[in-house]
């Protein structure tokens, strides 16, 4: 007795359905940022209430208009060159889970409860082994001097955990660094954030121009303090300090 045939479905049709998925995702984060706008209204100043609008609509924009142009060019190769197609869908994913990650960053900066200085390290941390993971960079994260007490603003929490989310991606794409390691603690007056690699290092005057270098700077302005720079050939650290009020609360 013969075996029944499986009739597998062809490559156009699980294209279709994953273009499909995408595209339900990215309809998704849409959803969650309507809800975390009506949060935002709620919880924050109208000032940071409208930088964060303003920004994450420029995030939302861009993202969407990506999408939507590979999605595009995906269904133009579906008949012509199906590996050219799941090519451009590998780039939809790609965009679709950076856009996913901005979403999760926003919620985080807006929960009340997450608030103090620890939680950003920890959710530094997180984010850090999860980068790492699959390279032969070995992260690490450490504190000192009472984080927990120490209170941020949502402005500040956001600037940081971006800055230095920043900088993590510029280690792992440049520096060649076998060791990696985030410190967060309270010296003196100051709160101070860093991030150091025993990379192959940078020439600073080689990088002055360059974008992500004045992003970093703009956002330490932001929050109110002081980004330095350094680079020891080998080796690199990039340090945030931030002069503490009386009270030991920086929002």
């Amino acid at each position: 007795m013969p075996l029944p045939a499986i009739i597998l479905p062809d490559i156009n049709t699980i294209l279709c359905w994953e273009i499909l998925i995408l595209l339900l995702f990215a309809s998704g984060m849409i959803l969650v940022w309507k809800t975390a706008k009506k949060r935002i209204e709620h919880q924050v100043s109208q000032r940071i209430r409208q930088q964060i609008a303003h920004d994450f609509h420029d995030e939302l924009g861009g993202k969407l208009s990506i999408i939507s142009m590979y999605a595009e060019l995906t269904s133009q190769q579906l008949d012509r060159d199906p590996e050219i197609a799941k090519a451009y869908l590998g780039k939809i994913s790609v965009h679709a889970s950076r856009l996913y990650e901005t979403v999760k960053d926003m919620l985080w900066a807006l929960n009340p409860d997450l608030d103090n200085s620890h939680d950003l390290l920890l959710r530094l941390k997180d984010f850090g082994e999860e980068l790492f993971a699959d390279s032969t960079i070995q992260f690490s994260a450490k504190s000192s001097g009472g984080l927990q007490g120490l209170k941020l603003s949502l402005d500040q929490k956001r600037h940081l955990l971006l800055l230095f989310k920043e900088g993590m991606h510029n280690v792992l794409k440049h520096s060649g660094a076998k060791l990696v390691l985030l410190e967060a603690a309270i010296i003196g007056s100051e709160f101070v954030f860093s991030l150091s690699d025993d990379g192959r290092g940078f020439d600073p005057q080689a990088i002055s121009a360059g974008e992500g270098l004045k992003s970093m700077k703009n956002r330490a302005a932001k929050l109110g303090g002081a980004i330095r720079m350094e680079s020891n050939k080998p080796g690199s650290r990039i340090e945030v300090r931030i002069a503490l009020p009386a009270g030991g609360q920086l929002g």
